[in-house]
């Protein structure tokens, strides 16, 4: 699962691949269920930007077309298929939408631009 630090240091942030593995115990006591876990280790697999991360995470989902989901798809989608914890997951749900958005408007821009270049060629050619 990927969450989020801060460098103590440089102050910057870093999202980490974490494992944790755990021992659940449970007993009985006076008829009522105990459970208790305990912490036996946590290992780093992998350390990186949230640039790093986002830009995985979009190249993955363009490939799938699955970037037009409501924010709590997207959010469930990087929590269950990519491991990024449930802060996390909300967090990037939200600076992909607006990257999203950013790109569809310039898309839309560029698709007007050429339409209009094309028409005044088309006439400037009938005249």
């Amino acid at each position: 699962m990927y969450i989020k630090t801060f460098c103590a240091h440089c102050g910057k942030t870093n999202l980490h691949n974490v494992a944790v593995s755990c021992e659940k115990t449970s007993s009985i006591l006076n008829g009522k269920l105990f459970s208790r876990s305990t912490i036996k280790g946590v290992e780093v697999r992998e350390t990186v930007t949230e640039e790093i991360l986002m830009k995985s995470v979009l190249k993955t989902l363009r490939e799938h077309k699955k970037l037009h989901m409501s924010k709590e798809e997207l959010a469930d989608t990087l929590k269950n298929i990519f491991g990024i914890s449930s802060e996390l997951s909300c967090e990037i749900a939200e600076k992909i939408q607006r990257e999203n958005e950013v790109l569809e408007a310039d898309f839309k821009s560029n698709i007007k631009a050429i339409k209009k270049t094309s028409k005044s060629q088309t006439s400037k050619k009938v005249t």
